[in-house]
């Protein structure tokens, strides 16, 4: 879609921004089929280890594992959803989700535990949908867009949600709130 396609294109412009260190270790936060990573390793090759995380078992493929495997040294690690997450203390450079916000229901404590895990000047490299988007003004006005909001059903965890969504000036805040100074939004 010309949505993710928008949205793959910003990541990789950002991705290759990120050049404080040659030897850079990565945290996915939901990692999903593992596209994200995929995009973040091929664009910069300073990240040389990724942490990939899910709610579920592994749900990268074999395949698109090695392909990821090219560039980093890859491994996946099995979470529970709205915990504390298994890392130390400043232990990423890098911490990247792509909408899974909305689906948390802690979500300023999640971005508090990424914060916790990512190192000092480290970056966290996100997208979650704006609940202004024009698909959602109509319902919005008709009083139909209420949360949480049923999205899709997947057999490893069921239906699943999006427990809220956000604008831009709400997820600004929960940004400032956990501890991050210097923030760039970048509309998609």
């Amino acid at each position: 879609s010309k949505i993710g396609d928008l949205q793959k294109q910003a990541h990789v412009d950002l991705i290759k921004q990120v050049k404080h260190a040659d030897n850079l270790k990565m945290l996915s936060f939901s990692c999903g089929d593992g596209v994200w990573d995929y995009l973040s390793v091929k664009n910069n090759h300073n990240i040389k280890e990724v942490m990939a995380t899910d709610i579920v078992d592994n749900p990268v493929s074999l395949e698109d594992r090695e392909l990821i495997r090219q560039y980093a040294n890859w491994n996946f690690q099995k979470i529970q959803p709205d915990c504390t997450l298994p890392f130390a203390d400043n232990e990423f450079d890098i911490v990247i989700h792509q909408d899974v916000l909305e689906h948390t229901t802690k979500p300023t404590a999640t971005l508090s535990e990424q914060y916790r895990v990512l190192k000092k000047g480290g970056y966290i490299l996100f997208g979650t949908p704006n609940v202004f988007r024009p698909a959602n003004i109509c319902k919005i006005f008709t009083g139909k867009l209420k949360f949480p909001l049923k999205i899709d059903y997947n057999k490893q965890i069921g239906a699943y949600y999006h427990m809220q969504e956000f604008c831009e000036q709400q997820v600004l805040i929960m940004l400032k709130e956990v501890g991050f100074k210097e923030i760039s939004v970048v509309p998609c």
